[in-house]
């Protein structure tokens, strides 16, 4: 589960464009008036959703460069104060690591990799797919750390390398504008190689003291959230991880610590079914994979973790009243 923290900030950012709250938050169940609710929570189904539509009202891909662009610490909450309190960089881009998810909101997450002469492998976790919202995501944390970095440095960060897993988009441009270092795309992760005299340097908005009780109280959010989120939000987040293979129920409910009878009174508690929340989760994953890429049905099906391409064809039409094909074509249409 995740706060909304970058949620609002996504929504200024496309009401500067003239798209109001409703249209950038259409199909995520998002309550817009509790977003300011330090109590209120999403999930990472919805926060791809949001991402989904941005991408599509405004037409651009690369929006990811904007939003990173437009951040500002004040920005991310306790975590940002955390981090604008940090000795060096590097403990920046530790603590960065371990909240900026669940109490930023944040759909990439870094791995601090291999220390070498060159300097220190950050990478951009893989997901199952690579997609449209994972370009997103990889692009804005990165432009966030050129912006951020250098907010709390004092300048840039100096980055040996870069490379990307996905091939050179239609918006290359903006890579070599923004990031001005030797960039390979098609490479087998998705990293940054930043080198060890930034990293290291001392930040000039330091405070130790005001540090520690920032990370205690983002060390108590993260308490609560993982302890008190929805069981279907918590679910949701479990078949992100591996969308081809979804966990059956009771293999759900001994991640919780609880029976499969237990799992079932919850959701029934909170008004779902465990079958329910698979079909809307494969249902949301195949709309966007037949909307934003051109795979066959035959690929979503195998994607989503049927055997039998039939059954898919039926699933779907059940999910959505209509067939795959006609999907694709009306969103074709609007488009």
């Amino acid at each position: 589960m995740l706060r909304p923290v970058r949620i609002r900030h996504y929504l200024a950012v496309m009401q500067a464009k003239g798209f109001a709250a409703d249209q950038v938050l259409a199909g995520t169940g998002i309550d817009s008036r509790r977003l300011q609710d330090p109590n209120y929570l999403i999930d990472a189904r919805q926060c791809r959703k949001v991402i989904g539509n941005m991408i599509e009202l405004s037409g651009d891909p690369g929006i990811g460069f904007e939003t990173g662009h437009n951040a500002e610490p004040a920005d991310l909450g306790i975590v940002g104060y955390a981090i604008m309190s940090c000795r060096t960089m590097r403990q920046t881009l530790q603590l960065w690591r371990q909240y900026s998810s669940s109490l930023v909101g944040i759909m990439s997450k870094l791995e601090l990799e291999e220390e070498t002469d060159d300097g220190l492998t950050v990478s951009v976790v893989e997901p199952t797919d690579i997609d449209a919202i994972y370009i997103f995501c990889v692009e804005e944390i990165l432009v966030m750390m050129y912006k951020i970095g250098g907010i709390l440095a004092g300048g840039e960060p100096v980055v040996r390398r870069l490379e990307f897993t996905y091939p050179a988009p239609a918006h290359r441009r903006r890579y070599d504008e923004q990031f001005g270092c030797p960039i390979r795309f098609g490479a087998e992760r998705s990293s940054a190689v930043v080198a060890h005299q930034w990293l290291d340097a001392p930040l000039r908005t330091t405070d130790e003291e005001f540090n520690k009780i920032c990370l205690q109280h983002c060390g108590q959010i993260l308490q609560q959230i993982e302890s008190s989120g929805p069981i279907s939000g918590r679910l949701r987040d479990i078949f992100l991880r591996s969308p081809r293979t979804l966990p059956k129920l009771d293999a759900a409910a001994h991640q919780f610590g609880m029976s499969p009878r237990s799992l079932r009174r919850h959701l029934s508690e909170e008004g779902a079914s465990y079958q329910k929340l698979v079909d809307e989760f494969r249902a949301d994953l195949a709309c966007e994979y037949l909307r934003s890429t051109r795979m066959s049905t035959k690929e979503v099906a195998y994607l989503l973790g049927f055997k039998d391409h039939s059954a898919f064809r039926r699933s779907f039409k059940l999910w959505t009243g209509k067939t795959a094909r006609e999907y694709r074509q009306q969103i074709l249409q609007v488009g």
